[in-house]
């Protein structure tokens, strides 16, 4: 048996059955013959209401708003002139037979409900001059294709647009700060979407189900983001952000980008406003194949790239200084890395298990290679350790068993424990003149190995 999400149940009895009718104050006919229904506001100022007359019968609401309807800007009652400015609670919910509506320029607010359930309206212009849309307004429109929110707009409140799933098209303005709860929900349709950069942020769900959105843009401001805004968004393929918070603040808030955004994403293209990433930012993004750094990036966290198991390549700019422990660890399908030149170490673990890794090119003024640095790069055919370097620890290279030739620098002075243990084709090592200790098991495993050369100072 099927069971329908408790949250789209409550909206459908609200939107056909929740509504209280209060009478109208005033009703006109407008210049096409159709009545309109107000409240008064003011003594300049009119709200559009629904039809005090209108009922339901069974699902269907009846003497109600039909077909194509334009609201004046103006109202003339009793010799007195009014000027229509908002369309009120619940004004046209329910309105099914409701196809086309034109609303004035005076028009500065619509409210809660307004259109819900209006399920044969296909488009709508919103005013520029709307500055507040209430909750709900256009819930269930499943008509609607498009939508652009006028600017001056400061927040998407809850379920705004909840189940709108013909909804292919939306312009958010940057004047929005906040996109509130379900505000997108099953908007099935949706394939492209730009987050601008005055949005700080983004509720629960607002986004959840966009099952066709395949490009988001994410614009500097967000700092608050959570794990369900996008869940099942599951053709969610490509992602620029150019949030720093986002990105370099993501491991304190147990907010990863796989947790964000799921792990169908291919390619994530990070923004000049990104100043580093964060530990495990992208660890276990099984599908990420692409990831574009810009030359703002400073350090890369430990993990960051952790079992990113489908990465090939990855183009890492000369600004990063710093890349932590197991920064790309499991990275199954990375082939060839180049590490930035003010790197002066590689940390713990940090290629281990990269299996398919052929080529790596360190920069000269490496001092140390941590524990396990390599460990189990078994497609490593060379590695040119750099001159400065002066401590290779435990099981740093432990199972290149690619490797036929090594060359260890004059300015090494320890081999640590099993460094090269499992090297099962090293067949050549030449070992400078200033090495001191060579720790257990180093050759262990490496029964081809047929010169070991020692400089002389």
């Amino acid at each position: 048996m099927k069971v329908l999400n408790s949250k789209f149940i409550i909206s459908i009895f609200f939107c056909a059955f929740g509504i209280s009718t209060s009478a109208h104050d005033i009703e006109v006919v407008n210049d096409y013959g159709t009545t309109i229904y107000y409240n008064i506001i003011n003594e300049n100022e009119l709200e559009v209401t629904k039809n005090e007359n209108s009922q339901y019968d069974g699902w269907k609401l009846i003497n109600a708003y039909s077909g194509v309807v334009i609201i004046p800007e103006s109202v003339t009652y009793n010799s007195k002139m009014y000027t229509v400015t908002a369309i009120g609670n619940n004004a046209f919910n329910g309105c099914t037979e409701l196809t086309s509506i034109t609303l004035p320029n005076t028009i500065t607010n619509i409210e809660a409900w307004a259109f819900c359930n209006c399920n044969n309206l296909g488009s709508i212009q919103i005013p520029e001059n709307v500055k507040s849309i209430g909750s709900h307004a256009f819930d269930s429109c499943v008509k609607l294709n498009n939508i652009k929110i006028p600017y001056g707009i400061t927040v998407i409140k809850e379920d705004t647009f909840y189940f709108c799933y013909n909804l292919s098209e939306v312009s958010i303005p940057n004047s929005v700060t906040s996109i509130e709860a379900y505000a997108f929900y099953k908007c099935y349709n949706i394939t492209e979407l730009t987050i601008p950069n005055s949005v700080k942020m983004i509720a629960e769900y607002a986004f959840q189900d966009c099952s066709k959105l395949a490009n988001l843009t994410i614009g500097e401001g967000l700092v608050s983001l959570d794990k369900s805004s996008f869940s099942n968004c599951s053709n969610l393929t490509t992602i620029k952000i150019n949030s720093n918070s986002l990105v370099s603040n993501c491991y304190n808030t147990t907010r990863l980008m796989k947790d964000l955004f799921g792990t169908q994403v291919e390619t994530y293209i990070l923004g000049e406003t990104v100043k580093s990433i964060d530990e495990c930012a992208f660890m276990g993004c099984t599908n990420l194949t692409n990831i574009s750094i810009p030359n703002t990036v400073t350090s890369i966290g430990a993990s960051a790239f952790s079992g990113c198991t489908n990465l090939t390549n990855i183009s890492i700019p000369n600004t990063v200084t710093s890349i932590g422990a197991s920064a790309f660890s499991g990275c199954k399908s990375l082939k060839g890395i180049t590490i930035p030149n003010g790197i002066t170490g590689i940390n713990e673990s940090m290629f281990s298990g990269c299996s398919n890794l052929t080529s790596v090119s360190l920069p000269n003024i490496v001092t140390i290679i941590k524990d396990g640095a390599f460990d189990g790069c078994s497609s490593l055919t060379e590695i040119e350790i750099p001159e400065e370097t002066v401590i290779i620890e435990d099981y740093a290279f432990r199972g290149c068993e690619n490797l036929s030739e090594v060359i260890i620098p004059n300015k090494v002075k320890t081999i640590s424990l099993g460094a090269f243990a499992g090297c099962s084709n090293l067949v050549s090592l030449i070992i400078g003149c200033e090495v001191q200790e060579i720790g257990a098991l180093n050759f262990y495993h490496s029964s081809k190995l047929e010169t070991i050369t020692s400089v002389v100072s």
